[in-house]
């Protein structure tokens, strides 16, 4: 995947994050937390609604 070059290359752009910002508000929460995307996941472990025991239970 392109993106992943990018992101190992630490060349990331603010249209990368939008694009996964977009990706997560746009599906379930449950979904987020289990996507292979690191920053997807990121923005749903930060999400409000994910509570401490469900950020026990992925750790």
């Amino acid at each position: 995947m392109a993106n992943k070059k990018i992101i190992n290359s630490r060349k990331f752009s603010h249209n990368i994050f939008y694009n996964y910002f977009s990706k997560f508000d746009n599906q379930s929460l449950e979904k987020s937390l289990s996507s292979e995307n690191a920053i997807v996941r990121m923005l749903a472990i930060l999400d409000r609604w994910v509570g401490k025991r469900r950020i026990i239970s992925i750790l």
